[in-house]
């Protein structure tokens, strides 16, 4: 995890954002698409910065700026206000998470679906932890993504879960098709919530030793109780 001058952690390029240089001042010949693309990845990356490292009512719109080293006006330009940015960044958040745990279930060979959900959420949020703590801690402490909009989110997941889980149970006896939504909903809750006292409580989390622990508990969860006899 790399550091700025000031000290704050820097974001992990490459993970859930993308790290572009500064729009050189003046006359540079790029397309306008180009630099409002830029300048808005670079605000989405102060503001996930600043927001892990100080918390969200802490951070200002100018901080934000200054430190995307854009103007003010600038900020306006690509969003209306500081909870319309920090909305974009946790949509980002939660579409790269969405994206990685169904790359995991595709590629993840028959019987060790939910092991692989497990270990691509907590891999992907252990690659980068600025971005993590920003979305998954402050800005839930902060109030600025409501209930039901979070739940949403967390049921998009659970959703392709138990989709995945339906169609493998089609070639897989041992699954259990018939587990309703709220099976899978309840335990990305558990997961998340154990990942974020990992990410609250100490500056170097272990967050994929957590998979070991939770591992056997979720297999075993998600397939059909033999009947006796």
């Amino acid at each position: 995890m790399s550091k700025s001058s000031e000290g704050i952690p820097r974001v992990r390029a490459g993970v859930f954002f993308t790290s572009t240089p500064p729009i050189p001042r003046g006359p540079h010949g790029l397309d306008r698409t180009v630099v409002t693309s830029a300048h808005r990845e670079r605000l989405l990356i102060a503001m996930t910065e600043l927001v892990a490292a100080q918390g969200y009512r802490n951070t200002r719109v100018a901080d934000i700026a200054s430190r995307a080293a854009v103007s003010k006006s600038t900020f306006y330009e690509s969003f209306p206000n500081k909870d319309a940015c920090a909305n974009a960044g946790y949509n980002r958040f939660i579409d790269v998470l969405i994206t990685a745990l169904a790359g995991r279930l595709r590629d993840a060979p028959n019987g060790s679906e939910v092991a692989a959900v497990l270990d691509g959420y907590l891999d992907t949020l252990a690659n980068d932890l600025v971005v993590a703590r920003a979305y998954q801690c402050e800005l839930e402490d902060a109030g600025v993504i409501d209930r039901p909009r979070r739940r949403d989110a967390l049921l998009r997941l659970a959703e392709l879960l138990r989709l995945e889980q339906m169609r493998r149970a089609e070639h897989d006896p041992t699954l259990n098709a018939e587990l309703p939504v709220a099976a899978f909903l309840g335990a990305i809750y558990a997961t998340r919530q154990l990942a974020s006292d990992e990410l609250s409580s100490t500056t170097e989390p272990d967050l994929r030793a957590l998979s070991a622990e939770l591992k056997d508990w979720l297999v075993a969860g998600f397939r059909r109780i033999p009947e006796e006899g």
